[in-house]
């Protein structure tokens, strides 16, 4: 799923962000609550904690953190796995599986942490800036892609363009029109300041 916004330019055209938007299944109830039948009370906490894991052998190791620090997870099998899986990986980049479940870390009940509604992470994005120029150069046409030119009477071609930028071009862009927009609100209120004080507007530059 895609989500798009547009935003005016300061000086004309637009700015379109669009994102997708990759559902996640099993997230967590961060309001998972749990008491077994042992009186062992068993949440889900925002900041994660260290968490024993014991394999199927009996080993112990505490090298994963997770949101359930009265649990620890119990594997009850390990093999090797091949599959892409959308991950970019190849049948030669095999990876481990554990699957296993989770028990109550002091009577060894078996728990299932609840789970929440879908949740939405955001995954790739695109930027467009659209623009438009009268009596364009050579070198602004050249600059991105021209999508459409229309031939006034009196004043001209109109050009518009479109030019996809990177996120970080795109953030940059944002952050130069925010900083732009402020200095004109810091001028026009020292020029407010300086007529309210009987100054002319050259004492303001």
């Amino acid at each position: 799923m895609w989500t798009s916004m547009t935003m005016p330019a300061p000086e004309g055209g637009t700015l379109t962000v669009s994102r997708e938007l990759a559902e996640v299944e099993d997230a967590p109830d961060v309001h998972w609550a749990h008491t077994d039948r042992n009186g062992h009370r068993h949440t889900y906490t925002e900041e994660q904690q260290p968490t024993e894991i014991r394999g199927p052998t009996g080993r112990r190791r505490k090298d994963q953190a997770t949101h359930y620090p009265t649990l620890r997870w119990v594997i009850d099998r390990e093999w090797t796995c091949t599959a892409d899986h959308g991950l970019g990986l190849s049948a030669g980049d095999p990876h481990q599986v554990e699957e296993g479940h989770w028990e109550c870390a002091t009577c060894h009940q078996r728990i299932e942490p609840g789970h929440g509604p879908a949740q939405f992470a955001t995954g790739q994005e695109t930027w467009e800036l659209t623009e438009t120029a009268t009596n364009p150069s050579p070198e602004w046409l050249a600059a991105g892609h021209v999508t459409g030119m229309t031939y006034r009477h009196n004043g001209g071609p109109q050009a518009t363009r479109v030019r996809h930028l990177t996120p970080a071009e795109g953030r940059a862009l944002m952050a130069g029109w925010a900083r732009d927009d402020q200095q004109r609100r810091d001028h026009e209120q020292a020029v407010n300041v300086a007529n309210g004080l009987g100054y002319p507007e050259e004492f303001t530059r």
